[in-house]
């Protein structure tokens, strides 16, 4: 069992956010007769889960959606899970194109600065 500084540190996830992780319904956390929460060993997983996809840029309410199916049943979810795998492939194609069209852009500002 984990208290919230411990998880923090643990995850690397700031107290901040894991409150509001709780407060949007994306992670269910047990309190204490205290009122404290109280962290398992399984919510470290599931908060790297959630941190991993994050990092992908992928939204929250995807994010709780893909939650909410790998642990209800993933066999019976899984062309789901795929689906929006899928389509936030396709949303990081996009941004990765745009990103590269724009990087071009800037290197040709930098020569035409640079022969100024």
């Amino acid at each position: 069992m984990y208290n919230i500084s411990e998880i923090s540190k643990e995850t690397g996830l700031t107290k901040h956010t894991l409150r509001y992780y709780e407060k949007i319904e994306l992670l269910a956390i047990k309190k204490d007769e205290k009122g404290h929460r109280i962290y398992k060993q399984t919510d470290i997983g599931a908060l790297t889960f959630i941190k991993c996809l994050t990092k992908t840029g992928m939204a929250l309410d995807q994010i709780k959606e893909m939650s909410r199916l790998a642990l209800v049943n993933p066999e019976e979810n899984a062309e789901r899970i795929l689906d929006l795998l899928q389509m936030h492939k396709e949303k990081i194609l996009l941004d990765l194109k745009e990103s590269k069209e724009s990087l071009k852009m800037i290197e040709a500002k930098i020569e035409v600065a640079l022969n100024l």
